[in-house]
């Protein structure tokens, strides 16, 4: 199992916070970020780390 640590953006590109999930696999991290996105409604975007290797993003789609 790997820690990843999430950091939602604000639209200013800052962060306020951030999550750490233990999950197993670099796929799961990324389904991770999309439900990490859902839950704080005033992100635009979550990053993914592990460690100093960025897994990816999840981005908000705006209508």
């Amino acid at each position: 199992m790997t820690n990843y640590l999430f950091y939602p953006h604000l639209r200013d590109g800052s962060i306020s916070m951030f999550e750490a999930h233990e999950l197993a696999s670099d796929a799961e991290a990324l389904l991770k970020a999309e439900a990490v996105l859902l839950a704080h409604v005033s992100a635009m975007e979550v990053v993914v780390w592990d460690g100093d290797r960025q897994i990816g993003k999840s981005i908000r789609q705006i209508a």
